[in-house]
């Protein structure tokens, strides 16, 4: 299979074949006769679920029709068909160079890819590419996942043209020489064109087509996509600097953006592209390291004043409590007066009864509108969390500011429970003394046939 790698390479290069590989079949076209009986002779057909022969009158031939008696009623150009063993689901194999630089352009989410002309294995964050021979040792899990570049860079073209995925195109570990071979630089040169848009602010049209800057926008285009290891090393650590954060992706991307961008003038060459993208990484850590900096001073005032809205809140509902408390107790009094001034000065009965529905009214009025403002503060908290204070940890929210409060709210729940049964039973004892007996009577007998019934 390595020989006819080399081959097919080699006749792809002097433009003496065009080939076409999927991770199902590879098709070698516009051969001339010479050529297509090289391949033959090299082919394994015990290796190859098919192997046909086509010239240009469509007509399917064996591979033995090359040496037959009968080769000069083949007509030209030829083409040779192979269609590959079906293998498992998340392995390619490659066995050419421009199978493997078209294997790049799709998204498949193969996790191991046998390439024919690779040396030395070499991994990826989502794939490993290993040489045709070597043992096929499943990759393991990346322990995080970069963010999706599609939601940062701005696309006025199809949004495909930005990669999804920027840990297909980092390297996170390569075998000893593996930077050497054509198949290596073949994926660097491909991940190079792939990372670069995900670093500009907009894509126009097409990847190479590219806007850096926010304020200060420059133009470029990035025709050449032939990239040195020194490129693809520039430009895979800013990408990967700004896209392993997803909560400051979006700051980070525009920082080295607009640090790429003062580096440029308009129409800015692909070199000098590159050399702000290395340039760029100390500068935009340092940018970042000024926002968090700030971010910093906002988050320490924000949560003194979120201490501030705590204390007030508990101080609030501890009033509450306390206010409850004084009706509570006052209700009471009154309760215990009422019935002192029926025993003793044998007051109206009515008035007695009318009194203590008011004094009932009173505490539940002060009860309810405890609960109400107590509803109102936990849907504030849940506002304050969403919108001014998500970068304080739900953990840490709930220990400095839910928990406190949720203890300053049990403690009015109680009292309102408490307070409304003491003052419903001092109502019942007082309104057994001011109605009168026949009155109390028949709510007795009511109260028992109820019980009895239940």
């Amino acid at each position: 299979m390595i020989e006819l790698s080399i081959l097919l390479d080699r006749m792809s290069l002097n433009e003496r074949a065009v080939i076409d590989e999927t991770k199902d079949y590879l098709r070698i076209s516009h051969l001339a006769f010479g050529a297509a009986q090289q391949i033959a002779r090299v082919i394994d057909v015990e290796s190859w679920q098919d192997v046909r022969v086509e010239d240009a009158a469509d007509s399917l031939l064996r591979v033995d029709a090359l040496f037959g008696a009968d080769q000069g009623a083949l007509i030209g150009p030829l083409s040779v068909v192979l269609q590959k063993p079906q293998g498992q689901e998340n392995i390619v194999a490659l066995i050419t160079m421009a199978g493997l630089r078209q294997w790049l352009e799709t998204e498949s989410d193969a996790r191991i890819c046998r390439v024919a002309s690779l040396e030395r294995s070499f991994r990826s964050w989502t794939t490993n590419f290993v040489p045709w021979d070597a043992e096929l040792i499943p990759p393991t899990d990346a322990p995080f996942e970069f963010c999706n570049p599609r939601r940062t860079v701005q696309s006025f073209g199809p949004s495909r043209s930005i990669t999804e995925s920027v840990g297909r195109w980092l390297v996170l570990s390569a075998g000893p020489g593996a930077e050497e071979s054509s198949a290596f630089a073949e994926w660097r040169s491909v991940a190079t064109a792939k990372l670069l848009p995900t670093l500009a602010s907009e894509v126009l049209g097409t990847p190479d087509q590219l806007v850096f800057g926010s304020s200060r926008r420059v133009r470029t285009t990035i025709s050449d996509t032939s990239f040195s290891h020194e490129h693809y090393l520039g430009v895979a650590r800013l990408s990967q600097w700004i896209y392993e954060d997803p909560r400051a992706v979006d700051t980070k991307h525009t920082l080295a953006s607009d640090e790429i961008a003062r580096q440029l003038s308009q129409g800015a060459s692909r070199d000098a592209v590159l050399s702000a993208v290395e340039r760029s990484m100390d500068a935009a850590k340092r940018a970042y390291a000024f926002v968090l900096q700030e971010i910093n001073r906002d988050a320490l005032a924000a949560l003194s004043d979120l201490r501030a809205l705590v204390t007030e809140e508990i101080t609030r509902i501890s009033t509450l409590t306390t206010q409850l408390a004084t009706a509570v107790a006052t209700a009471l009094g009154i309760g215990v007066s009422l019935v002192a001034a029926r025993v003793i000065f044998d007051s109206s009965p009515l008035l007695i009864f009318a009194l203590m529905v008011v004094v009932v009214a009173y505490v539940t009025t002060v009860a309810k509108l405890g609960a109400d403002q107590i509803v109102l503060s936990e849907k504030a908290r849940g506002a304050w969390r969403d919108h001014l204070y998500k970068f304080v940890a739900t953990s840490e929210y709930n220990r400095l500011v839910d928990e406190p409060a949720e203890m300053a709210a049990k403690s009015f729940r109680r009292m309102r429970w408490l307070g409304v049964g003491v003052v419903l039973f001092t109502f019942f004892v007082v309104s057994g003394f001011a109605l009168p007996d026949d009155v109390v009577d028949r709510v007795a007998q009511l109260i028992q046939v109820t019980s009895i019934g239940s």
